[in-house]
């Protein structure tokens, strides 16, 4: 499930410090000065040099407590971008293997990413045991390695400040890679009416299926005339048909499984769930609450023919079934099913 940084508090300091060290070919903004350091081991032989720039946050008030940004150059002939992907790939993966083996954390997802036409991953884990979250985007740049992180205080799992600080990060200096995201949505599959234009991306992510493809499609409205705050729209393909037709306990155990997730990966605080159908297809609407009861998600599944589509508003609790909410869900429609 996708989540969002949304934010219900006020930042307490506006401008953040950009460190752009020459050397290094890359910028990057933290909340206060990190600390710099450099370490070095040996490898195949030779030396091997890791820089780190790294904050712990002294402003009690602010939603993360740690940022940091790790580089560590790797010999060429070792590990490179153009490397073949599952070697690059389990090489990112590699560096969350010591949370992997701890016991106190969960991973909430794991999501193919890419930068400047480089390959990279984005991590999120929680501490399953005081509701801290972390999350991680590490990528391999030529053949050196960035890990850029940032560690939530307890109940702050999705704030403005984990946004700021991740989409700060530029690769400089150097031409851009080759590498490229490919997605399975090239077939347009359905349609759903936004009051305006969306934007959209697609996302490769991990799961127990397989690797799923995710189209996305977001609007953000900051129009008051608008009594919602946010819309989506996603199909995810699965790379199995992970529910037989007419077993419909199977999938209702496959929408709870969704819906547990989605919970969990923002805290939410669920309120309802309904059984909805388009058409002959059975899917559910379920309303949950975030950030305290501040903001109210409703969202509906349907699984159709091998692929999850999923649509949803975000609004004031006050502004629930709202006459462009019930709008946006009734423009949905199935362009070709193999019924």
């Amino acid at each position: 499930m996708l989540t969002f940084s949304l934010s219900v508090k006020v930042m307490a300091q506006s401008d953040w410090i950009k460190i752009a060290p020459d050397e290094h070919n890359f910028e990057l903004s933290f909340y206060q000065t990190p600390l710099v350091s450099v370490d070095s081991s040996a490898f195949q032989g030779e030396p091997l040099f890791t820089y780190s720039w790294e904050l712990d946050v002294t402003d009690s008030l602010h939603s993360n407590k740690y940022y940091s940004v790790v580089k560590t150059d790797y010999p060429a002939d070792y590990i490179h971008s153009d490397s073949l992907f599952n070697m690059v790939e389990g090489f990112i993966n590699s560096t969350q293997n010591y949370l992997v083996e701890n016991d106190e954390f969960d991973l909430l997802s794991s999501t193919l990413d890419e930068t400047n036409g480089f390959p990279g991953k984005i991590f999120k884990w929680k501490n399953i045991n005081n509701n801290v979250h972390l999350q991680f985007r590490v990528y391999l740049i030529n053949h050196s390695l960035f890990q850029i992180s940032a560690v939530s205080r307890e109940g702050e799992e999705q704030n403005i400040s984990l946004g700021r600080f991740f989409d700060s990060f530029k690769v400089v200096g150097i031409p851009n890679g080759n590498f490229q995201i490919l997605s399975n949505n090239d077939e347009l599959t359905y349609s759903i009416k936004f009051k305006k234009e969306p934007t959209e991306e697609n996302k490769v992510v991990d799961s127990e299926y397989g690797k799923l493809s995710m189209d996305i499609k977001m609007l953000e409205l900051k129009d008051s005339s608008d009594p919602n705050l946010f819309y989506i729209a996603m199909e995810t393909k699965y790379p199995t048909d992970v529910v037989k037709g007419g077993d419909t306990y199977g999938l209702n155990r496959f929408y709870k499984k969704a819906i547990d997730g989605s919970l969990a990966a923002v805290n939410g605080e669920l309120i309802s769930i309904d059984d909805v159908y388009y058409d002959s297809y059975l899917g559910k609407e379920y309303r949950f609450y975030y950030a305290g009861g501040q903001i109210l998600m409703v969202y509906r599944l349907f699984y159709v023919d091998g692929s999850l589509y999923q649509h949803g508003v975000i609004t004031d609790p006050k502004k629930d079934k709202n006459e462009s909410m019930n709008r946006f869900f009734k423009s949905f429609k199935l362009l070709k099913t193999n019924n």
